[in-house]
């Protein structure tokens, strides 16, 4: 892996937990935490299952 290819993954690591926190109180309590960090998760789960299908690694 290259250096600049871990800093991108790095990157949108914390760009994930940055908007989770974001989205979290922009909700303002309409939609449950951990619903939210679910339905977080389940995006990037479905990025990286796309990535798998059409790179194949």
């Amino acid at each position: 892996m290259k250096q600049h290819q871990a800093t991108l993954i790095g990157f949108s690591a914390i760009l994930l937990w940055g908007t989770l926190a974001l989205f979290t109180r922009l909700t303002d309590g309409l939609i449950p935490p951990f619903q939210l960090m679910a339905m977080s998760f389940g995006i990037a789960f479905l990025l990286m299952l796309s990535r798998f299908i059409f790179q194949g690694t």
